[in-house]
């Protein structure tokens, strides 16, 4: 038996127009998109991935360039202001000096990172409904990840010249954090779906993620940060753990949503661009 067309047989004629009318809004389209895509599914999947592969290989990186975790460490402490105990289990988590660098074990993490940007290729393809990567595109997921890095290692040294520190150093923080992060978003996408979606969807996708972004973080500074201070002081470095893993879901959620929701907003006739085969 269809279960809608029962439904809508027995809906009075002015509820059914009001749910058609829902069904055919961008907030119904939205809901839709969110079932077939499995967006909830793909975030937390990728969001372990990187986890597990590209949070190590951020760490391996600091141990080959200062011989050990602790400039990662001490910038999570910077990063969400923690103090005493907090701070300590941070640093007794990711702090290992002159531990060494097995580098079969980097060459893993680096592959296991570069997939993440295989894995965030299929998601962008999937949601500007564009042909996914073909084999000898693959390299692509390589240079999303170099990006990334230097996105991380530019916010990085933004918040050090500019770092919170009166309203005129953090206007230009927030000011240059927001460029930063448009456009890598913007070439991102463009690198990811191989320059198959239109550019001026791509450019509203970025500003929408970089709105989220923003939100983001003032969530961080205003709840996350206390969080992994009261999470750090109850469970240790299982709370930093987790702290840390609820930041990088909502960090990947902020990504696909917003682009989720630029591909609904700018959906109008949209064709894919001929010439995004290189």
């Amino acid at each position: 038996m269809n279960v809608e067309a029962t439904a809508d047989r027995w809906l009075p004629a002015r509820a059914r127009a009001t749910t058609d009318a829902i069904r055919r809004s961008w907030l119904g389209t939205f809901y839709d998109r969110v079932l077939e895509l499995r967006l909830i599914d793909q975030v937390y999947q990728v969001s372990a991935s990187v986890f597990v592969a590209y949070i190590p290989l951020i760490l391996a990186l600091a141990a080959v360039l200062t011989g050990g975790q602790t400039a990662v460490a001490e910038a999570i402490v910077t990063r969400f202001r923690l103090t005493g105990s907090a701070a300590a289990t941070v640093l007794r988590l990711l702090d290992s000096p002159s531990s060494g660098v097995y580098w079969l074990g980097l060459v893993i993490i680096l592959w296991s990172a570069i997939s993440i940007g295989r894995k965030f290729s299929r998601m962008y393809t999937d949601i500007w409904q564009v042909p996914r990567l073909r084999l000898n595109q693959q390299w692509r997921a390589g240079v999303w990840l170099v990006m990334q890095l230097s996105m991380m290692a530019s916010i990085a040294f933004i918040r050090d010249v500019w770092g919170p520190a009166g309203t005129g150093r953090i206007v230009a923080y927030v000011g240059a954090s927001v460029i930063v992060w448009w456009a890598v978003e913007y070439a991102a996408q463009f690198i990811l779906t191989a320059g198959q979606v239109p550019q001026r969807r791509l450019v509203v996708a970025a500003a929408v993620v970089t709105v989220g972004r923003v939100g983001l973080g003032v969530w961080t500074a205003t709840y996350l940060a206390d969080s992994l201070a009261n999470q750090a002081l109850t469970y240790g470095p299982i709370g930093v753990v987790f702290s840390i893993f609820t930041y990088i879901v909502s960090a990947i959620g902020v990504i696909v949503v917003g682009t989720l929701l630029a591909s609904i907003w700018t959906d109008r006739g949209a064709e894919p661009n001929p010439r995004g085969d290189n």
